[in-house]
């Protein structure tokens, strides 16, 4: 193994030629939003990649956690981890800090209200991958729920979804989800 080299980044930068522009392009494609997502075999067409070299590389990211699958038919997106490696290696500039928080208003702001719904949207379809007992499933299923009825309410209380988000990212670490707990960290600090 090459000096330097953990194993994860050797089979990454050597079994698969083409896995950090891939992973590149779907940086760029999805604007560096880990809510949003796109075709494996677009980005692998891209790059130019053909239709089985798309799969195992998608596959790759997704197997380094660098990638979530999204759907069946090969729609992949970017996780906070896929991003952070991209800066590290200088692929991607780094992001500026307008990372969107809750904040300490009484009142969710515009831009943390658009953020919570893209981090509920990602954990509800996502949660289908899940294997976890129906009870947990289900509690979780009725924190997201409470916490998209405070969304439509004209004006959401920040208090309500942050303890609604800590209930679903306490329920994630108990049962094994780390790129949602990521986003999560991200969003309530």
């Amino acid at each position: 193994m090459p000096a330097g080299k953990s194993v994860r980044e050797m089979t990454i930068d050597e079994h698969h030629p083409f896995f950090l522009q891939m992973l590149t392009e779907l940086h760029r494609r999805t604007g560096g939003k880990s809510s949003a997502s796109e075709s494996m075999y677009d980005l692998g067409a891209a790059v130019g990649m053909d239709r089985q070299d798309a799969q195992e590389a998608g596959q790759a990211l997704i197997g380094a956690g660098l990638a979530d699958i999204v759907s069946l038919s090969g729609k992949i997106g970017i996780t906070v981890e896929g991003i952070a490696y991209l800066e590290g290696r200088g692929a991607v500039a780094p992001a500026r800090s307008e990372v969107v928080r809750l904040g300490s208003a009484a009142v969710v702001e515009p831009a943390a209200r658009e953020a919570v719904e893209a981090v509920l949207a990602r954990i509800k379809a996502d949660a289908s991958d899940y294997r976890w007992p129906f009870e947990a499933l289900s509690e979780m299923m009725a924190d997201l729920r409470t916490a998209e009825a405070q969304l439509a309410s004209p004006h959401p209380k920040t208090a309500i979804l942050r303890e609604c988000l800590r209930a679903v990212r306490a329920l994630l670490d108990r049962n094994g989800a780390p790129g949602a707990i990521a986003r999560i960290d991200a969003l309530i600090g």
